[in-house]
């Protein structure tokens, strides 16, 4: 698909990648440490949100 959005802020160095096909969101986003910190898809009005924490894991399903 085309490439959105793409964002970089200068303090948390967040990096936000966003695209659009048929209607689908993907937007990733990345800590200063390089590790993955959300990855969130819209697909048919489904949400599905994964998110790492420096001490444990967190995962998210709608």
């Amino acid at each position: 698909g085309s490439l959105l959005c793409v964002g970089w802020l200068s303090r948390p160095s967040l990096l936000c990648v966003g695209w659009l096909s048929r209607g689908s969101l993907l937007c990733v986003g990345w800590l200063s440490r390089g590790s993955l910190l959300c990855v969130g898809w819209l697909s048919r009005g489904s949400l599905l949100c994964v998110g790492w924490l420096s001490r444990g894991l967190l995962l998210w399903v709608n």
